[in-house]
Order: structure tokens, then C-alpha cells, then sequence
């Protein structure tokens, strides 16, 4: 619905009536000496029992505030909001005038409701510069997102240059802005939301809202209805808040990362018996996502142990720097990414109580169930409940060790993650779907959805006819029964004209062929082929062209391609790297 004319003061109190109407406490807080007596009364309302009914006395008060920020940065303020997945509760310790020690507790992380929701607007800090904040979102006293706004037809960005403003001149005056989690900003027409943190602030990391259609919620009336519902904002702040830890970075979730966790979540507590998958296109953040499932499926289900599961061709250096990074340790402080090649260590960890959350390969676990030495320890897993999110769930699930792990794990329920999932029309030999291994769908977001999103590179299109003949689709744009797809998509003439195509027009659609561009494949055989052709029809050597993939050990098609040719992605990734070795010799 259009709207007309409205000023960034119309725009400020429709906004705190929508909170107001979604029970957020509209509170005064014209100053920061307001703020930091406002947070002190919260403080001592809250934790009343553990104060014994005596306020903290200003010294307390102080010891509170430098044990909550001190010296500290901005991710180390959020994981003490936050306290830990065993105990999700941030709390700190002071010693109170009499000595004696006392915990106040500053968050609940387990139910929104056990938190204070409020609302202030225009508070003014005065220091080298007068700035005057538009919104503040405070729970349980402590201000932890603030809300920038604009009229409406003005560039939002305008807000968010105004955000890196007044963090650079005004969070030394005021000690609790240090405790912002988010930003949001709106000009009423188009709104967003991005993390806070240390350092720079990056507008490509700037996100859209959605609902969990993945359609946009970019009016602000729209956006506040679904983001600052009460449940819904304290889950961003208590769940979908991802900590790096070795970057020391702090990154609150997209919203179909947390729609497809929250539908894993939902769907293990409602039917513990059936699988699910989650369709998310490549480069959409599917690691992060898989992360933040299984730590809700350890921490919220039922479940003795939540495995990770991964193709060993895929724990590279980078994957497993994000495992040890995202993942926390164990109550023993041990790490729950096991990369070695020792299975009695993955036995340790399945047997151990201390260890809910483990991260492993396919084959080390189907080493472990196989192995008769094993056998024993692990024998109650044939009923113990066990969950399975497995990362990539097109690679080797498929074979023989999937079927060994079931075998063994009874009563298991698994969970796959795919940018490309197998469906009636491109299966192997096996002949089975993605549906068939995992029951159900459960979140998809798609190329298209991450195109408009910016979430991954876009494509330019042109569409050139490469063959003749009949055509594959009819006037609906349906595919036409009885022709093989496969027949015609990869015919060497069709193959052959498009790599002519590429290499006569590449210096017409570049400047000077200054470009870089990503020509994508259905399959490793395919761009091994088409590599081939480049390297055999570009007898000029105009164009510089190689071949990335990730080679796997047991291909899916290795069957139906026996004596058809000698080409395993294997084979193929050893000729590609000695033909391009030779161009440094």
C-alpha cells in the first residue's frame, strides 16, 4: 500500500506505538546518567533475592558496570550477555561491600518471557558532539539495539553513515551503548538489520527480513510485526547469534538460516522418526546454518548425541577452522571437531557423557561400527536416540557406509544439508531421490532468492541456440517426456559451440578482457570435458581457463561410467594440475 508523505517524527512514534502494541514498555530516558540509574533499578528488581532486598550501593553499582564492560570489546560484552550453551543465563560477579560474592543475573536466554521488554526514544548524549539517538530497544534495562530512522523517500543509507557517526563520537560517553547487539535502520519503505561489532562496519552486511516464504518484510510496519515480536527478537539475540572465535567476530544469523534451523529443531521434537532435509543454494551459509542446528538439537531435543556427519573430502583446512571456531568445547574443555584418524577417540567421544555435540566423517564413523573391538561400547546405540546432520547430504550417503551407520543406529534420525539436491530426473545407477534418504523437505532457499538477496554472484544471460531439432521444453516452458536431457545438454557439437561461443565473444562483452568470470556445470565429468575442449579449440591461447572442483573418492556415476571412460574426478584433478604446472615451468 503506498504511502504518502511522512517525517522521520511521524515515522518514530508509529513505530513505538507498533512496540508498544507488541508489549515492549515505552520508558524515559532523555540522557545517559538516565540510562545507567534505569539499568541500576532493573538490575536491582531483577536479582532482589540474590541482594537480599539491599540495592547495590553506587560502588556496587560501579564494580557491576566494570565487570559487565571494563576494558572489554564488544564481542567479549556479548558472550557475557549471552553466558553459554550449558548455561544460557549472562550473569556477572560482584563482591558487595560486606564481602560477600553475588551473582546478578542480566539475561535469560531460555524464555522470553523471564526478560523486560522496553522502549526509549531521543535519548541525547552530550559530548564533543550533541547526537540524539532516534530508537533504543533495551532488555532488561540494557540497550541492545538501536534503531535509526529517516523519512520516507530519503536514502536509508543515510542511517546507516549516521550509525558509524555516532559510534566513532558518542559510545565513550555512554559505556552501556556498549552493550548494542544490532542496528536496524529504516526510511519506512525499505528496512534492514546487521550486527554490531568490533571494528568497521560493513553495508555489505546489511540483511533483509523475510517471512519464511522468503519474501521480503521491508516496510517497517511489516518488519517490526514479525522481528520485534517478543519471542522472535529475544530468539535472535539468545540462539541465532553465531560467535567466531577465532576471529573474534560476532554475527547474528540470516533469516532462512534461522527458519531451516528452527524447522529441524520443530520437526525432531514433533516426529522423532522421520528424516528431513534442508535445500539451500550453494554459498548461502548452509555451514553456519548446520552449525546453529545441531547446537539446538544438543541443547533442546532429547537426543544422547547430535553428530555432525561429513564427507572427509570435506573437512579442508578452511571447513575445519570454522567447526573450531563456531563450535565451543566440552565440559573438559575438549574440542567437539575430532580430526584425527583414530577411531578409538571417535568411540571416546560417543561413549563419554561429556561430549552431547560431535563432529566427524562418514568414514571414520562407519570404520567405528564396523570394527569388531568397537563393537561392545557401542552396542546401546542400537536404541539410544541419535541425530544426524550431515553437511553436503548429496556426497556419500548414498552408499554402502550410510546403510552400516543405519544398520547400527536404529533409532536415528538424520537431517541433510544440499545446494543440489538428486530428484527423480538426474539420478544415478542407485536410482534414488534426496526425498527418498530424507523423508521430507523442510527449508529451501534458492538460487533465485539469493540472487536478489545478494547473498551469491549474479548471473548475465544470454541464450543461444546450440543445437537443432526438437525442442526439450514446450510452449508452458515443461520439460517433454521421452527425450534424454542428458543426450542433448552434453552432444561434444553442442559443448563444442558453446566454447567457440565463449572464446569469439569474450573480448566483445569485456573491457580490454579485464574479467573473471565463473562458467558452472551440472557435474565434475562435464567440466573436465569442457576444460578439455577449451584447451583443444582455443588454439590461440586467448583465453586463460582452468577447472575447480572437489574430487571424491566413490563417485555416485563411477558405475555407470565403467568402460565408458577413465575420468574419475580424481584421475581428471591429476591432469588438470600437471597441464597447469606447465604453464609455470
Amino acid at each position: 500500500m503506498a504511502v504518502g508523505y511522512q517525517s522521520e517524527a511521524e515515522l518514530e512514534n508509529q513505530l513505538i506505538r507498533r512496540l508498544e502494541g507488541l508489549g515492549y514498555r515505552k520508558v524515559s530516558i532523555p540522557d545517559v546518567k538516565t540510562l545507567d540509574q534505569h539499568f541500576r533499578d532493573v538490575l536491582n528488581q531483577r536479582n532482589s533475592e540474590n541482594l537480599k532486598g539491599k540495592p547495590l550501593s553506587d560502588r556496587e553499582f560501579t564494580a557491576a558496570l566494570n565487570a559487565l564492560i571494563g576494558a572489554r570489546t564488544h564481542y567479549q560484552i556479548a558472550e557475557i550477555l549471552r553466558g553459554s550453551d550449558i548455561q544460557p543465563y549472562g550473569k556477572i560477579e560482584i563482591q558487595r561491600d560486606d564481602n560477600f560474592k553475588v551473582f546478578l543475573q542480566l539475561f535469560d536466554g531460555t524464555d522470553s518471557k523471564k526478560n523486560i521488554f522496553e522502549v526509549t526514544h531521543q535519548m541525547t548524549i552530550y559530548g564533543r558532539h550533541e547526537n540524539r539517538y532516534d530508537v533504543l530497544i533495551l532488555i532488561n534495562g540494557l540497550p541492545v539495539t538501536q534503531f535509526e530512522l529517516k523519512r520516507r523517500g530519503v536514502d536509508f543509507s543515510e542511517a546507516f553513515n549516521q550509525i558509524i557517526r555516532y559510534r566513532s563520537e558518542s559510545e565513550k560517553y555512554a559505556r552501556l551503548l556498549s552493550l548494542i547487539q544490532m542496528y536496524v535502520i529504516s526510511n519506512g519503505s525499505e528496512t534492514r538489520y546487521f550486527a554490531n561489532g568490533d571494528g568497521q562496519l560493513n553495508s555489505n552486511f546489511m540483511f533483509y527480513w523475510t517471512d519464511k516464504e522468503n519474501n521480503w518484510l521491508n516496510d517497517i510496519d511489516a518488519f517490526t510485526a514479525s522481528f520485534f515480536d517478543q519471542a522472535r527478537f529475544h530468539s535472535l539475540i539468545a540462539r541465532y547469534t553465531i560467535f567466531d572465535r577465532v576471529e573474534q567476530k560476532m554475527m547474528i544469523m540470516r533469516p532462512y538460516q534461522i527458519y531451516a534451523a528452527e524447522a529441524i529443531l520443530e520437526h525432531a521434537q514433533k516426529d522423532s522418526h522421520k528424516n528431513g532435509y534442508v535445500w539451500h543454494t550453494t554459498g548461502s551459509g548452509k555451514t553456519i546454518t548446520s552449525f546453529k542446528a545441531s547446537q539446538l538439537l544438543a541443547r533442546l531435543t532429547k537426543a544422547e548425541k547430535v553428530i555432525f556427519l561429513i564427507d572427509r573430502a570435506d573437512l579442508d583446512e578452511q571447513t575445519a577452522r570454522n567447526f573450531a571456531a563456531y563450535l565451543p568445547a566440552d565440559v573438559n574443555g575438549q574440542s567437539a571437531l575430532d580430526r584425527t584418524n583414530n577411531t578409538r577417540e571417535l568411540v571416546r567421544q560417543l561413549v563419554s557423557n561429556d561430549s552431547p555435540l560431535i563432529v566427524s566423517t562418514i568414514q571414520k564413523l562407519n570404520n567405528a561400527v564396523q570394527n569388531n573391538k568397537y563393537k561392545k561400547e557401542l552396542t546401546p546405540y542400537h536404541d539410544r536416540k541419535v541425530v544426524f546432520i550431515e553437511d553436503e547430504a548429496h556426497r556419500s550417503q548414498f552408499g554402502d557406509m550410510r546403510k552400516n551407520v543405519n544398520r547400527w543406529f536404529q533409532n536415528s534420525q538424520h537431517f541433510g544439508f544440499t545446494g543440489t539436491p538428486i530428484f527423480k530426473e538426474n539420478t544415478g545407477i542407485d536410482g534414488r531421490t534426496t526425498a527418498d534418504l530424507y523423508d521430507q523437505l523442510l527449508h529451501k532457499y534458492l538460487i533465485k532468492d539469493a540472487i536478489r538477496d545478494h547473498n551469491v554472484l549474479g548471473f548475465t544471460v544470454q541464450y543461444i541456440k546450440t543445437f537443432q531439432g526438437k525442442n526439450i521444453v514446450d510452449d508452458d516452458g515443461e520439460l517433454v517426456k521421452g527425450i534424454d536431457q542428458a543426450s542433448v545438454f552434453e552432444a561434444p557439437e553442442r559443448m563444442a559451440n558453446i566454447v567457440n561461443h565463449i572464446i569469439n565473444k569474450h573480448a566483445q562483452f569485456t573491457k580490454l578482457k579485464h574479467y573473471n568470470a565463473i562458467f558452472t556445470v551440472p557435474s565434475t565429468r562435464q567440466a573436465l570435458a569442457y576444460y578439455d575442449l577449451f584447451k583443444r579449440l582455443d588454439t590461440n591461447h586467448r583465453l586463460n581457463v582452468t577447472t575447480i572442483f572437489t574430487w571424491q573418492a566413490n563417485e555416485v556415476d563411477n558405475e555407470a561410467h565403467q568402460g565408458q571412460d577413465d575420468v574419475t574426478s580424481r584421475q581428471g584433478l591429476d591432469k588438470v594440475l600437471k597441464l597447469e604446472s606447465m604453464k609455470t615451468d
